[in-house]
């Protein structure tokens, strides 16, 4: 998708980190923004920015997990915009557990977020796209989809589930004029640790390791930027941050190793 000048692009997880920094990176290009989340004063500092750019903004204070109301998204922005030529299925959460911690009430909201947001929205919103010249989806996976990590098995697991439900839609999706992007971001500065540190077992650990990470991950903006260049070229994937790729590059050249040392990582941390 080459001309994104007066494309309307539809972004959950809007309020904040990638999602914010790829809305105003579209808006930056001429594109128009439905801004979708679960934090209303996130987004209207997302939309302030857009609107700064001389785009418009909605805003539409949407759970992506709850099907009734994706169902009713498509409509609400179509009597905003007129259009839905960009879909951007972002939003998703994770805590720092181990498995054994986590309740199965937190693992159906990391399920309904990361995966059922991604199905209900690619399945919602295809035919909206179906019926524009060109249309295009871009899905969150993460780096944790190469290689899984301890504390992070369920969030690894539903990375994991939309890399290959990516995989497979980009190949139906050939013969038609909509394109897919499946998107893998190493760390970049957001605030999904942050938010998982509220549940974590021990908070003061997470945010520990939400500092660290913040001081190498790359800043939001940069990630946008990159993720609209990878919809301008129609790529099938991005691998987001050196950190991604070396991480994907250990796991084809050393499968076993790389996780016995993510366990003695683990063991000695505990």
């Amino acid at each position: 998708m080459q001309n994104l000048k007066g494309k309307v692009v539809v972004v959950t997880g809007a309020a904040s980190g990638i999602g914010r920094g790829t809305a105003v990176e579209f808006a930056r290009r001429g594109c128009d923004l439905a801004l979708v989340d679960l934090n209303l004063e996130g987004l209207k500092e997302t939309a302030v920015l857009v609107e700064g750019l001389g785009r418009k903004a909605s805003i539409h204070e949407v759970n992506v997990m709850q099907r009734e109301q994706m169902e009713a998204l498509p409509q609400q922005v179509l009597q905003e915009h007129g259009h839905i030529h960009i879909l951007m299925n972002n939003a998703g959460i994770t805590y720092e557990k181990n498995w054994a911690d986590q309740s199965i009430e937190e693992l159906e909201r990391i399920i309904g977020v990361n995966c059922w947001g991604v199905l209900y929205g690619c399945k919602i919103f295809m035919p909206y796209l179906e019926q524009e010249e060109e249309g295009h989806i871009i899905n969150l996976s993460s780096m944790l989809a190469f290689v899984g990590m301890p504390t992070q098995s369920a969030y690894a697991m539903t990375k994991s589930a939309v890399r290959g439900f990516s995989e497979a839609l980009w190949a139906e999706l050939q013969p038609t004029s909509i394109g897919l992007t499946c998107v893998y971001p190493g760390a970049v500065r957001t605030e999904i640790l942050k938010t998982a540190a509220q549940h974590s077992v021990d908070e003061a650990k997470t945010l520990q390791l939400a500092e660290l990470v913040d001081r190498f991950a790359m800043a939001p903006e940069k990630a946008g930027k990159k993720i609209v260049d990878a919809v301008v070229a129609n790529k099938m994937r991005l691998v987001l941050g050196v950190d991604a790729k070396l991480m994907e590059f250990l796991k084809r050249c050393f499968p076993v190793m790389i996780h016995k040392i993510a366990a003695w990582g683990f063991k000695k941390r505990s």
